[in-house]
């Protein structure tokens, strides 16, 4: 069973740098770098959640058939 702990960890770092990007010393340019990176990291853990959840939904299917449907 995959657990979420790469996306956990990618979801604290995405909150830090925002956090350090509103508070922080940053010009305009490198608030809009930042905000970029973190709409693509945003998009790449969209992605893996929806993989994960396509997952789980196929395990939960698995275990929902009886076992001669599971063989067919």
């Amino acid at each position: 069973m995959q657990d979420l702990f790469f996306e956990t960890i990618a979801v604290q770092r995405m909150a830090l740098m925002s956090r350090l990007v509103s508070v922080g010393a940053c010009n305009q340019e490198e608030k809009a770098i930042a905000l970029e990176w973190l709409a693509e990291l945003s998009a790449e853990l969209l992605e893996s959640f929806a993989k994960y959840d396509g997952h789980q939904q196929s395990i939960q299917k698995n275990i929902s058939l009886n076992p001669v449907q599971r063989l067919l």
